[in-house]
């Protein structure tokens, strides 16, 4: 019965482990998808959003604050602290255009 329960469980550890080191390898630069992004519904917004090591920083200009996000796949952040994730929208040469928080805020890429 213990031999059951710890395949349930190393096995789905294991198998998260493999996939998320083959996201790792195959992710573009993370300097990609830095830049700056203007928010569609409101043009008086920019984020900038830079890499630093393995990670993808966005700075809010308008208040200062920064938020740290992961990769979770090659086009998709996730901010473990507050739980929401960036997706970003790229051409079909891999050119990054634009950036989807929230899965509802558009913003788009400026440079």
């Amino acid at each position: 019965m213990t031999r059951i329960i710890a395949c349930k469980f190393i096995l789905p550890l294991l198998f998260s482990l493999v996939c998320s080191k083959q996201i790792y390898s195959q992710q573009p630069p993370l300097e990609n998808f830095g830049g700056y992004y203007q928010f569609a519904n409101d043009t008086s917004r920019y984020l900038q959003i830079t890499a630093e090591e393995n990670n993808l920083i966005l700075h809010q200009l308008w208040d200062g604050k920064e938020i740290n996000f992961v990769p979770k796949s090659n086009l998709e952040f996730f901010c473990k602290q507050q739980l929401f994730p960036l997706k970003f929208i790229a051409d079909d040469k891999g050119n990054v255009l634009q950036v989807l928080a929230f899965n509802k805020d558009l913003w788009q890429r400026v440079k």
